[in-house]
């Protein structure tokens, strides 16, 4: 899937993604198959400011429906995961205008000379928080795009959905497949009850009324950290690295348990 203006709607794993207001044309190919879909985004929301908004109840929002052994006496601290909220929205709202084209992940769009953007982009070469993103733009190499071995260009600072999770939870990077082993051994612990080897759609899907701020959910590919959970919609508003730039997104029980995401905190 791509899009004509990643400014405004960005497809990435059989999602559509709204970042701006306007119109784009998301082309879809599977084999011989091609199809274009015209996406019409009616208005921006300020996302940075609406999670703001919604963090005014999270004490309440994110209280868990029951009583669970997984996340007992080894689940965060609310100091703890306060501080895990404010370092994802550090990199949410990094403001930044580059001087020059960046080529962004995969090689499909730029991000433009002079356009102001909002959020880290996406690399999967150098990890960097906010202040070492800002700090990364004043680097000679800065716009010469990394390009892998297998030939996917990218740009050489930001980070991806685990190293995002990984600043956020201060840790040293780890990648996906590494968090799901450490479900699975019990470094981090599941949160709710559920088998992380084989995990059951119904175990999963309840097991998400359990999630707070900073803790995180983790499949094969991909992990991102929660905001708030709404478990009277059954719906979870996360930070998640999923390009062009991490965002704010929303999640609903049900597209999570239909792809296994196991939930998980730190320790």
């Amino acid at each position: 899937m791509t899009s004509s203006d990643i400014d405004v709607a960005f497809a990435e794993g059989g999602r559509i993604l709204a970042l701006g207001k306007g119109k784009t044309v998301i082309t879809v190919k599977y084999g011989s198959f091609s199809k274009e879909i015209l996406v019409s985004v009616k208005k921006k929301i300020d996302l940075i400011a609406d999670v703001k908004e919604n963090q005014k109840n999270i004490d309440y929002l994110n209280t868990p429906s029951s009583e669970s052994s997984d996340i007992g006496i080894m689940s965060l601290t609310s100091s703890e995961r306060s501080r895990i909220n404010s370092l994802c929205l550090q990199m949410m709202a990094t403001y930044w205008t580059p001087t020059q084209n960046l080529l962004g992940y995969g090689g499909g769009y730029y991000f433009t000379s002079g356009t102001s953007y909002v959020g880290i982009p996406y690399t999967r070469y150098i990890q960097k928080d906010r202040a070492g993103f800002l700090a990364a733009m004043n680097y000679s190499d800065f716009y010469t795009p990394y390009t892998t071995s297998s030939g996917t260009k990218m740009p050489r600072y930001g980070n991806d959905c685990s190293g995002f999770t990984s600043i956020a939870w201060e840790i040293p990077r780890i990648d996906s497949a590494t968090f799901i082993q450490r479900v699975q051994n019990g470094t981090y612990p599941k949160v709710g009850s559920y088998n992380a080897y084989n995990p059951d759609y119904f175990d999963l899907f309840f097991s998400y009324y359990d999630l707070q701020t900073g803790d995180a959910v983790v499949h094969s590919g991909h992990v991102f950290i929660i905001a708030v959970n709404y478990t009277s919609q059954g719906k979870l508003q996360c930070f998640e690295q999923a390009g062009p730039t991490c965002n704010i997104t929303y999640w609903y029980y049900n597209n999570l348990a239909q792809l296994s995401y196991m939930p998980f905190s730190r320790n």
